[in-house]
């Protein structure tokens, strides 16, 4: 017996008005526009906020690319448009475009112009609402808006979009310049970091301004300057970046990734990323360049901003070939990682031998010795430490080395500002040459050096103490 099917159509209104709540910040809304300005082959994308002088009334989001003739832009406009199989493309579900748009507008219109000729459209939610109207826009009103909106920025060829009747955008108390201050911070920070990779290359300037309706006056443009989550002068530790294999995903690929530590304390827009660095540690996932997640740990650790890890920063990659595996948010905020993901990145190991586990230690390690050291005055080496080596001492307080019996082998006495050598260690004569001696004593004066003002020993300056001592009772 054969099935029989009715025909169910979504009610359009009430479909647009749960996918307008999808989720989208105005950040991650003015990105996927500029994803599809970046797909035109853009070289400069605008971003001009227009007022009144009391509200924000309008934003336009103007590129140069190649434009769309009326076809082009009339798939452009279809939700679910036909998908970009380039290689390069940054666009994923054909509907950012609208949502972005509608998420923070109820009507929008887009100007395209194509080897001379311009085209338009306009979604409203009215309309929708109506039946899917979209209304075409006449050659007349293509002219005069463009103008009265952007004659001071001609469009010779390239794409114009254009939100009208904006919601979840309040008056400020402090007045429309307050206002407009804020949604720039949050836009230098956002696009800036995500762009970054195009920003730094040369193949992307992003601009934005404000321009009040009517008047005539240029406004002033501020670019967006590149910020790169992994541009520091120097490592937070000698042997990092690192780069790891994962183990393998549960259809045979492995992941490339490049572990990072942040030198501790930097004072860097690049390490705070506009506040608490500790929730911008983690994994920093790329698509075609395009910065798709921002930190976070993806189920690899139960606090993902726990402060002592705020320096391990990883990079991944994802090639066109991983898009059925690694999904994207529709914002394309944020990656959703397959099964087996965390399992695959402990089984992470590089070249040299280092397990993912060892980087996530020594960015820890390398916060607490940093955290540990500010403001401490540090040891020189006392009289007792070998002459060759004492050229190698920092300025001051001696620290000294005592014999006594004991059955550690080597301690550290905070009150006398001692390392304490057990007699019956020393009488072993397990420094059985003078370079060994040297060696010896200049590796625990380092390991000490900084502990002249502490209460105690830091937790990772003691560990390594006693690793030091577990070998000395093995081979003695």
């Amino acid at each position: 017996m054969s099935a029989k099917y009715v025909q169910k159509y979504p009610q359009p209104g009430r479909l647009i008005e749960a996918l307008s709540q999808i989720g989208y910040r105005l950040e991650d809304a003015i990105s996927d526009l500029i994803d599809n300005s970046i797909n035109a082959g853009s070289n400069e994308v605008l971003v001009r906020f227009w007022h009144d002088g009391v509200s924000l009334r309008a934003i336009s989001v103007k590129d140069d690319g190649a434009g769309m003739n009326a076809s082009e832009l009339a798939n452009a406009m279809t939700f679910g448009s036909k998908e970009d199989l380039r290689e390069t493309t940054l666009g994923k579900f054909g509907m950012g475009l609208k949502l972005a748009s509608l998420s923070h507008c109820e009507s929008f219109s887009v100007i395209s112009k194509k080897s001379g000729r311009s085209s338009g459209l306009k979604w409203d939610a009215k309309n929708i609402s109506a039946g899917w109207l979209c209304e075409k826009k006449d050659a007349k009103y293509i002219k005069s808006f463009l103008r009265k909106d952007f004659h001071d920025r001609p469009l010779i060829g390239g794409t114009i979009v254009h939100w009208e009747d904006l919601v979840n955008f309040p008056d400020h108390k402090r007045g429309i310049r307050s206002a407009l201050g804020l949604i720039e911070r949050r836009l230098r920070l956002h696009l800036g970091l995500v762009f970054h990779r195009f920003i730094e290359s040369g193949r992307l300037t992003i601009l934005m301004d404000q321009q009040k309706i009517n008047s005539h006056l240029q406004p002033h443009k501020v670019s967006i300057r590149p910020l790169n989550p992994f541009k520091y002068k120097e490592s937070g530790h000698r042997d990092f970046p690192i780069k790891f294999k994962s183990g393998k995903l549960f259809n045979g690929d492995t992941i490339e990734l490049e572990a990072h530590i942040w030198p501790p304390k930097s004072e860097s827009e690049e390490y705070k990323l506009g506040k608490r660095a500790a929730s911008h540690q983690g994994f920093y996932i790329y698509r075609n360049d395009r910065l798709i997640q921002q930190g976070g740990w993806n189920g690899l650790v139960s606090d993902e901003t726990e402060p002592h890890s705020s320096l391990a920063r990883v990079k991944i990659d994802l090639p066109r070939k991983f898009d059925a595996l690694f999904k994207l948010n529709v914002q394309k905020s944020a990656v959703i990682t397959p099964l087996g993901f965390q399992e695959a990145i402990l089984e992470a190991s590089s070249e040299q031998g280092h397990k993912f586990e060892d980087f996530r230690r020594v960015a820890i390690e390398t916060y607490r010795d940093h955290s540990d050291d500010q403001g401490v005055n540090q040891y020189s080496m006392g009289n007792d430490f070998p002459s060759l080596i004492t050229q190698y001492s920092s300025p001051g307080s001696p620290l000294n080395i005592q014999t006594k019996s004991s059955s550690v082998p080597i301690s550290y006495d905070k009150e006398s500002h001692s390392i304490i050598l057990s007699r019956e260690f020393k009488n072993e004569h397990y420094l059985k040459t003078n370079m060994h001696c040297q060696l010896f004593f200049y590796m625990l004066y380092e390991l000490l050096k900084n502990e002249r003002n502490k209460s105690k020993l830091s937790p990772s300056k003691r560990d390594i103490l006693n690793k030091i001592n577990e070998l000395i009772l093995r081979k003695t």
